[in-house]
């Protein structure tokens, strides 16, 4: 009798391995998608920023009609990410995303058409589909093999905290390389969800050749695995407490990372200064964050490092925020501070809708809840600090205020965590669900 194999890299994330097949491919291929699909998120909705003052030469619309088009994927969110677990209830968790991704890439080419309307009907169709992808990714990560899904979620939440940076320096160097103004600049990011496409694609080809063909190949085991009979409904969560501290942790997350973005540079003007060095400042927040967003996640294989991380991710944006405020020849340490915060916010909250789900299921019902509100909650940031300047005349006083935001999703984030911890102790979590496309 033959010594029985390890199993490969290819059958941790649900591949059957076969002979002379390169058995870390679908690996690469997963962890391509993953990044490319968080990158789809950001790039292509906060490419259009660059390019408002050109749209406006161009279409000769008002100011204020145009920043609608960044508000707009902020709606289509709101609207369209609730009903996205009651879809993955009737079609596959792949099968959606390879949708969403293709709604993306269209969306993406529409809004740069010269057409009248298209360039508000691409944005639409661009921010449902992102609303899809965004829900769905968490439950991708979850169902991948015990041992990746780590490396799979830092993969994503780097791609989430790069796609910006991107977006911010690269739209108008094309624009100006390629010719042809703002429509080719904001085309050229069709590129990102097309490509992500052709990765699940790759993946989907990967493991129909791992399987073989034909009506006699024999499905992997594991996909006969039903989800568990006791997963929650999406409507569920809902009335969980635990719920709805994760999405309480996740929305002061977003609320302070879309807050900063707004207002970091005028913050940074009024303390003395200069326009473009406040620009710079506030684009190497953006640069720190990348590296943490990535290594918070792969820090949380142990619940004493989760529960901890959980705690401290958000204390360096409180301490960054009161050095920019009262201290602005610290600039750069106050930068270096939100940026290093937010990047491990991000990673640590993502990390905790994960650990926290149940099933694929539940990690896509858990993302609805706490993505929704989330973004409804983080929208309110910046209008308040702003209400917040104007109460108290100073933005030194309104920034110090919204330093104690992180310090209280310190403290949400311990009890999330002894809360889970507590729940752990009573039940067996199920084994995770293999991508199915």
């Amino acid at each position: 009798m033959s010594e029985k194999q390890p199993r490969s890299a290819a059958t941790r994330v649900g591949q059957r391995p076969s002979p002379g097949a390169a058995p870390r491919s679908p690996v690469l291929l997963v962890g391509a998608s993953i990044l490319l699909l968080s990158l789809t998120l950001r790039a292509p909705t906060t490419a259009v920023g660059p390019v408002l003052t050109a749209i406006e030469a161009t279409t000769g619309r008002h100011p204020t009609v145009l920043a609608l088009l960044t508000s707009v994927p902020l709606l289509c969110f709101v609207v369209m990410a609730p009903t996205v677990p009651f879809l993955l209830r009737r079609i596959s968790l792949g099968t959606l995303i390879a949708c969403a991704l293709l709604a993306a890439g269209l969306g993406v080419l529409v809004r740069s058409l010269p057409q009248p309307g298209l360039l508000w009907l691409g944005t639409v169709l661009l921010g449902l589909a992102v609303a899809v992808a965004s829900v769905l990714a968490p439950a991708v990560v979850r169902a991948a093999r015990p041992g990746s899904s780590r490396a799979v979620l830092a993969l994503y939440t780097a791609g989430l905290s790069l796609g910006p940076a991107l977006a911010a320096g690269l739209t108008l160097p094309l624009g100006a390389l390629l010719g042809g103004g703002w429509r080719t600049a904001l085309a050229t990011w069709a590129v990102l969800p097309l490509l992500a496409l052709a990765c699940w694609l790759g993946v989907a080809g990967s493991r129909t050749t791992h399987r073989g063909a034909g009506p006699s190949a024999r499905p992997h085991p594991d996909e006969d695995t039903p989800e568990p009979t006791t997963a929650p409904r999406p409507a569920s969560v809902w009335r969980d407490p635990a719920a709805w501290l994760l999405t309480a942790y996740l929305g002061l997350t977003s609320l302070l990372f879309y807050t900063t973005a707004a207002w970091l540079p005028t913050i940074l003007e009024a303390g003395g200064t200069a326009a473009t060095t406040a620009g710079a400042v506030t684009a190497l927040a953006g640069i720190v964050a990348v590296p943490l967003s990535f290594l918070a996640p792969l820090a949380t294989r142990r619940r004493a490092t989760t529960r901890t991380l959980a705690v401290l991710a958000p204390t360096p944006i409180a301490a960054g925020l009161v050095v920019v405020a009262l201290v602005p020849d610290a600039r750069i340490l106050g930068a270096v501070l939100i940026g290093a915060g937010q990047g491990a916010s991000v990673g640590i909250a993502y990390a905790l809708v994960i650990v926290s789900a149940r099933s694929t299921q539940h990690a896509a019902a858990l993302s609805s809840m706490s993505q929704t509100l989330g973004v409804t909650l983080a929208a309110l940031g910046p209008l308040t600090l702003a209400a917040g300047q104007e109460a108290l005349g100073s933005w030194a006083g309104a920034t110090t205020l919204l330093a104690s935001v992180p310090v209280l999703q310190a403290v949400i984030g311990a009890v999330l965590v002894r809360s889970g911890s507590d729940r752990d102790s009573s039940r067996r979590r199920p084994e995770r669900q293999p991508l199915h496309l």
